[in-house]
């Protein structure tokens, strides 16, 4: 048989009420011989009972969850019980008194009708407004986006899951705290005084709006950060509503697309003016040395073409490719794997990979490695010499690359200067070296560049680190 819905028990339950007035009324006809006082009475009684009967009927359409009928139906058993005993009560009073009870189940129908009646519609407020905090939380809770409400003074009141489980806490880690003392900002002191400023100007204007980076449990983001008032009938903020739509690899992608598009502005249509050209002159008026000259210039160029649609076929795929993808990865076998594919003979390549620590990484970890032996393939002389080391420290690990004999140009060098400080083109090798630099810190790393005393090439890719095995073993290493 199947099980009962909640609204249906409440129409039973009116259809309880009913036939208990409907009984004791016959009896009163039948014992008095009178019927139209007991008909009124029972108009009285039995259609409350009625309405408890109709209010299940139409509770079938409601769209509650099982939870919230069963909150009416609680409301509507509890309301009758109340009833009965409140009056229930009065009669006890009264017999203690000494005096006679002339009709006492009249009254007790009547009240524990009335009861159950009324306490079937505060039970389908009361479910009502647990409807739309469910619905709400749902939205809440399951948006993409950073969402959290904060009091007028920047009191965190509550974050969503997206948010929590962002930076791997719990409701009791943020809850109570200011916004810019939270975990999510707690390194980045410039996220901190927007926060501030944000909390301090929304009070005024109905949106404030800002990009700012937030910690993470494996790693950070750039989000598109908000903060939206909300006003009571005064025009006072008394909430404030915080929303952030993580920007991080947008960013990176229009990154990646700009100095993609400098790079076929400027250095691809050079390449091809200067094989037209060469093509273009008259073969009868250059002589073999000319000739010959001119072919290897258009050779060479050709060839730099090529290498040049391979950097666009890698750019192509970094940019399309999600970076907040990671997993972890031994450092050690991808740099040798990379090494053991590059042009560098391997006999120039000394290895100082003493553990192999994991750290967070993307897909794209391999070509960081094959870029920087791509890039500095063209400069290292047979003489070179190659040291690649690893540190561990407590949180990252420091992946060393030291090359003797050989420096990269200067013309290079600007891939590892901020934005703003680089040409209006790219040099073959500096692109790489960029994209490079672009996809560590996609895995959350940096890149440093210097040159030593003695000619010496250094370059250190740093990641961070991730998991209590690695602490195990750094602490056991030291």
């Amino acid at each position: 048989m199947e099980k009962l819905s909640d609204p249906v028990l409440i129409a039973v339950f009116g259809g309880v009420l009913f036939l208990a007035t409907a009984v004791h009324h016959i009896s009163e006809i039948v014992s008095i011989g009178r019927v139209g006082q007991p008909i009124i009475a029972w108009a009285l009684d039995g259609g409350l009972a009625v309405g408890v009967c109709y209010a299940g009927w139409r509770l079938r359409k409601a769209e509650f969850s099982a939870v919230e009928y069963q909150t009416i139906l609680s409301w509507t058993v509890a309301g009758a019980f109340a009833g009965g005993v409140l009056i229930g009560l009065t009669f006890l009073i009264r017999v203690s008194e000494g005096r006679t009870l002339a009709e006492p189940v009249f009254p007790l129908l009547l009240v524990i009708n009335g009861g159950a009646l009324m306490a079937t519609i505060g039970g389908y407020y009361a479910a009502k407004s647990m409807s739309t905090a469910r619905k709400f939380e749902e939205i809440f809770d399951n948006t993409y986006q950073f969402t959290g409400l904060l009091a007028q003074d920047g009191t965190i009141i509550e974050a969503n899951d997206t948010a929590l489980s962002f930076g791997g806490l719990e409701r009791g880690d943020v809850v109570g705290k200011k916004l810019w003392n939270s975990y999510w900002m707690d390194p980045y002191e410039k996220s901190q005084e927007v926060i501030k400023k944000a909390v301090t100007e929304v009070k005024k204007k109905e949106l404030f709006k800002e990009q700012i980076r937030i910690q993470g449990e494996v790693g950070s983001a750039i989000i598109d950060f908000s903060v939206r008032p909300i006003r009571d009938q005064s025009g006072e903020a008394t909430r404030l509503i915080v929303e952030g739509r993580d920007i991080t690899t947008i960013q990176r992608q229009q990154e990646h697309l700009t100095a993609l598009n400098r790079y076929l502005r400027h250095n691809l249509r050079n390449d091809l003016n200067k094989i037209q050209g060469y093509a273009a002159l008259p073969l009868d008026q250059l002589s073999r040395e000319n000739y010959a000259n001119h072919m290897e210039i258009i050779h060479q160029t050709a060839t730099e073409l090529s290498d040049s649609a391979e950097v666009v076929r890698e750019f192509t795929e970094v940019a399309s490719s999600d970076e907040s993808n990671k997993s972890e990865c031994k450092l050690g076998p991808v740099v040798e794997e990379a090494c053991d594919r590059s042009s560098i003979p391997m006999s120039q390549i000394e290895f100082d990979m003493q553990s192999e620590h994991s750290v967070p990484v993307n897909d794209q970890i391999q070509l960081v490695f094959e870029e920087f032996l791509n890039a500095i393939g063209t400069h290292i002389e047979a003489s070179s010499e190659m040291i690649i080391s690893q540190t561990v420290c407590y949180d990252r690990i420091d992946l060393e690359i030291v090359c003797s004999g050989f420096e990269i140009p200067s013309i290079e060098l600007s891939a590892f200067d901020r934005a703003g400080e680089r040409s209006s083109t790219y040099h073959p090798g500096e692109i790489r070296f960029w994209l490079m630099r672009s996809i560590v810190r996609g895995c959350e790393g940096n890149v440093s560049y210097s040159e030593e005393s003695g000619g010496e090439t250094r370059i250190v890719l740093s990641f961070n680190r991730s998991g209590e095995d690695n602490y195990k073993q750094f602490e056991s290493a030291v």
